[in-house]
């Protein structure tokens, strides 16, 4: 059933594509054969074969036949013009058998040649023939009685001295094979070969392929068999009788083509190969030539790849067929001018033998003419000048393509891919050269639709809709091109089917890695890595971010970042990321750790350095307490006032994030004793730095700034301005406040009262510190916690003034300053006097020592209680009161004159407040002799002042005057003093300047 379908196919095929040009009708040309010596014309030829058509069919040479008269003729076909003006020529003849007298029967039944060499075999003997002798003086015998169909064949292409092999078939249809060498042109004796064979039938052709095989057969059977096997491998094709055969070898394998017929009459070249090493053969192809009788003979040009076979026609016609060895190409068919006598006796393959040269067919016909028709090769349009023919197909130079060569090889410049979302399967290919023709494109597995050619740049394919889902997006896709009338296919191209995606930019965004570009593909197609690591990502909105996670310990601090799947790799810097911190509120201490929560921290080599940045502060953190996600750290001791955290890996610096510390907290306000305008604050979060420290008193009205002086984590101390009133104290520490605060009362002090109260009361001023908002009372012995009516000049509070008008008394009084606040009281008293008795004038001045002296003594703050006066440190009774202003006292001294100082002490002691006065009384003392009349007495000491001319205590001592004669002073004295007074200047400048 195979072989009827190849029939079928091969008939179609053939009998729609003949061509005319292949042998040229024009051109054939008869050559008359001439006898040696001018015998004439030749009018007969019994059987004749071109050298060359004995195995594979090279090139003739020679043309060897013999006539019915068992003359043999051996023509230089080489020496015949080829041109197609070619009318008859005059052939020499080589060797005549009339001159040949060891041939002892003219009844010739098989010839063979090699080169120039004639081998000749009658029903007696086997010879050899060469430039008109005999070579073989002793010819070879032959016993058996031949059949017609005799056959010798050499087993090498056409080169001399070579085993000759002869076939002889016996009525019984039995085959013997002998072989015989030859040495020196001269044959040996025969060897058997083989045992005799029973075939079916005639041999209709025997070959020998000069490589260790004898092909021979005819009816329905082919037999191949070894030089080295006695046994035939044969091949039997039913209701088919071969004919006539040529060898061929095609990219080495060996074949045999042989004319066929059928019962039908239809003629078909069959073409069987044969194992190099078995010999089996099999069939391999087959064509359809037409219709006749009986094939006749065959030859083959090995170099165009071109079969030739002479076959009866119907109506008796000579038809000469070529086609193409492996089947392709045009079957060419011929018919000869000459009439053929069909089923002649003793007609065979050597009847009408035919042979090949320079592209010329040449044709022998039993009348011992040599037709000669000019051939072309089998190619459409000879390949169009641009390539060589071979068995009817092209071989293009590299410049042209096609079955016939016609074209410029289109050339492939790009795909336009398309979307791999896209249901729409319509690519565009992009080249040059394109062939208008029918396409059938190839992508993947799926043949397009609708493959389109647009122009000589432009091809379109319509793959089925949603055919191309399964495909793997970033998997090339093999793309094949056939432009199928002119049988080019393109090279197959291995191409991006899909548009891929293109990467913008990679870059760090916090703790990702964002990948921005276009035409993202689904992610299973998109591996990101991250030198060789894998990361796990996610489309952002829409689909041209790509979001991948940081891994938790990245593989180095700069790394490859890359899409194996879309050919992209860059370098990444990654630079460490902070989430937030743990605890964010920090106390102002360095008592607790935090945690740094992040992403990139740590890198798999291990080598890098950390540090945690506290606003301005480096802090160097052991890689111990370094994970990939986070970083342990103790917070500087103090507040920082820039509040961030940020971490340094190496030299390069993470993001920061801000922290707060926890709100200072105020357990106590303490007022100092001294100075008591410094205050103390306990309590905690406080810091280190007074700079960061404000202190706050709040009253109803106002709130005061304080002046920190010094600042611990839980205490805090601060000086209160001179405004200061008592009030709500709080206190921010770098802008973080505790809002409630705490009371501070202030505790007041009095330092002093000015002047002195008089006795008869009156305004006076309390000097201190915090006296404002405070309660003033007067305690003494006439008056119990009286409130005085005070007032205050000046908003100052430290030092404060207190204006107070005072109730009249004497003595000693007390002054209550009380400050009362929310939660307490604080009092302080004042220990102080009225004005003390004030002396201003006593009369008499003087008084004498014994005598009873009545004083009125005059001033102020004089009063009756408790009243005391002193003279001299001696009472002087009181004898009257005239309050406040004046004492009448009497008093009688008995000091001795000479223990007494003038002026002398007057005291004054109201309510044990003393005044006194050393100024206005002196004790009267005598001078000695009363001065001799010649001075005077000064009574406070007793001692006298003399008149002039006199001295002396008592001044008796008479002084006389003094002379009033001038000075007489030279003016060498002057002028020594002078040089002196110059000198001692000099010298003090001298001085000056060293």
């Amino acid at each position: 059933m195979k072989l009827n379908l190849i029939f079928v196919f091969l008939l179609f095929y053939n009998f729609y594509n003949v061509n005319s040009s292949a042998l040229n009708v024009g051109d054939v040309l008869m050559v008359n054969l001439t006898s040696i010596g001018g015998g004439g014309t030749l009018t007969s030829m019994v059987r004749g074969i071109f050298s060359g058509t004995l195995g594979y069919g090279e090139n003739i040479d020679y043309f060897l036949f013999n006539d019915a008269s068992g003359n043999i003729y051996t023509f230089n076909v080489a020496a015949w013009p080829a041109g197609v003006t070619l009318a008859t020529s005059v052939a020499t003849t080589a060797v005549n058998s009339a001159t040949s007298p060891l041939i002892i029967s003219n009844n010739i039944t098989a010839i063979s040649n090699q080169g120039s060499l004639a081998i000749v075999m009658t029903n007696t003997q086997i010879m050899t023939f060469a430039s008109g002798s005999v070579f073989d003086n002793a010819p070879k015998t032959i016993t058996n009685n031949p059949q017609t169909n005799m056959y010798m064949r050499c087993n090498s292409k056409n080169q001399g001295n070579t085993d000759l092999f002869v076939t002889l078939f016996s009525n019984s249809n039995v085959l013997s094979i002998f072989q015989y060498g030859m040495v020196s042109n001269v044959i040996q004796n025969p060897t058997y070969f083989g045992p005799n064979v029973q075939l079916s039938t005639s041999i209709k052709f025997f070959l020998n392929d000069g490589m260790g095989y004898n092909i021979y057969g005819g009816g329905s059977v082919i037999y191949v068999q070894s030089e080295t096997s006695s046994i035939p491998i044969t091949a039997t094709l039913a209701n088919y009788s071969f004919y006539t055969a040529v060898l061929g070898v095609s990219q080495g394998v060996r074949y045999i083509y042989l004319c066929t017929l059928n019962a039908s009459g239809q003629v078909f070249l069959m073409v069987y190969s044969y194992n190099n090493e078995t010999g089996a053969p099999e069939f391999s192809n087959a064509a359809f030539m037409g219709y006749g009788y009986e094939c006749l003979s065959a030859t083959i040009d090995s170099a165009a790849g071109q079969v030739f076979f002479s076959w009866f026609g119907y109506a008796n016609t000579l038809t000469v067929s070529t086609i193409g060895v492996d089947c392709k190409g045009y079957d060419q068919r011929y018919v000869l001018p000459y009439n053929v006598v069909s089923n002649q006796p003793g007609q065979s393959t050597f009847s009408y033998p035919i042979g090949t040269r320079n592209s010329t067919l040449y044709i022998a016909t039993p009348d011992a003419k040599v037709h000669m028709i000019k051939y072309t090769n089998l190619c459409p349009n000879l390949c169009s000048g641009h390539g060589t023919c071979y068995g009817g197909t092209c071989t293009c130079s590299p410049e042209y393509v096609g079955k016939n060569c016609a074209y410029p090889p289109p050339v492939f410049t790009s795909l336009d891919p398309i979307p791999y979302t896209s249901p729409n399967s319509t690519i565009s290919i992009i080249g040059q050269q394109f062939i208008n023709d029918t396409l059938v494109i190839t992508i993947g597995s799926l043949t397009c639709e609708n493959s389109t050619w647009v122009s000589e740049t432009l091809l379109t394919c319509a793959l089925p809709l949603d055919s191309t889902i399964s495909w793997v997006p970033t998997q090339s896709q093999y793309v094949s091109i056939k432009f199928t009338t002119v049988e080019y296919n393109m090279p197959i191209l291995k191409l991006n089917i899909f548009i891929l995606p293109h990467i913008i930019a990679v870059s760090q965004l916090n703790s990702k890695i964002i990948v921005e570009g276009n035409d993202f593909l689904p992610l299973q197609y998109m591996q990101v890595e991250l030198s060789g690591v894998n990361l796990t990502c996610a489309f952002e909105v829409g689909q041209d971010i790509l979001s991948c996670d940081i891994p938790d310990i990245i593989p180095n601090r700069t790394n490859t970042i890359s899409i194996p799947s879309v050919n992209y790799e860059n370098r990444l810097l990654l630079i460490p990321y902070i989430y937030d911190i743990s605890p964010s509120v920090f106390k102002a201490d360095n008592s607790q750790e935090v945690t740094i929560s992040g992403i990139a921290f740590a890198t798999s080599e291990g080598t890098e350095t950390f540090k945690v940045l506290q606003g301005t502060l480096s802090i160097t953190v052991n890689s111990s307490s370094v994970s990939g996600r986070s970083i342990i750290f103790t917070p500087n001791n103090g507040i920082v006032t820039t509040k961030t955290i940020s971490v340094q890996v190496g030299d390069i610096q993470s993001n920061s994030v801000t922290y707060t510390y926890i709100a200072p907290t105020i357990t106590q306000v303490t007022q100092k004793d001294s100075p008591n305008n410094e205050f103390s604050i306990s309590g905690d979060n406080f810091g280190t730095s007074v700079v960061l420290v404000q202190v706050h008193v709040t009253t109803q009205s106002n709130t005061l700034d304080m002046t920190v002086l010094n600042v611990t984590q839980n205490s805090i101390v601060f000086r209160g301005i001179e405004n200061m009133r008592k009030g709500k104290v709080t206190v921010d520490v770098d802008g973080q406040s505790n809002n409630l605060g705490i009371d501070l009362n202030l505790i007041p002090r009095v330092t002093s009262i000015s002047p002195l109260p008089p006795t008869s009361g009156g305004l006076v001023t309390i000097n201190g510190q915090y006296l404002y908002d405070t309660l003033i009372t007067l305690n003494s012995d006439v008056n119990d916690n009286v409130s005085l009516s005070c007032s205050f000049k000046t908003i100052s509070n430290y030092p404060s003034e207190a204006y107070c008008t005072l109730l009249p008394d004497c003595g000693f009084f007390t002054i209550k300053v009380k400050s009362v606040y929310p939660g307490g009281q604080d009092t302080i008293d004042f220990e102080s006097n009225y004005h003390e008795p004030v002396i201003s004038s006593i009369s008499p001045k003087s008084y004498k020592r014994s005598a009873n002296q009545t004083f009125t003594i005059s001033g102020q703050n004089i009063e009756e209680r408790n009243l005391e006066v002193t003279i001299y440190d001696q009472p002087c009774n009181v004898t009257e009161v005239l309050p406040p202003t004046q004492v009448i006292c009497e008093y009688i001294s008995d000091v001795d004159p000479e223990t007494v100082e003038n002026p002398v002490n007057i005291t004054i002691s109201v309510n044990h407040i003393v005044g006194s006065n050393k100024q206005l009384l002196s004790f009267e003392k005598s001078c000695p002799n009363n001065c001799s009349s010649n001075g005077q007495c000064n009574i406070a000491d007793g001692k006298c002042k003399c008149n002039e001319s006199y001295n002396g205590a008592d001044c008796s001592t008479f002084v006389p005057p003094a002379s009033s004669e001038p000075d007489n002073i030279s003016p060498s004295t002057k002028l020594v003093t002078n040089i002196f007074t110059i000198t001692t200047i000099l010298s003090l400048i001298t001085t000056i300047f060293i």
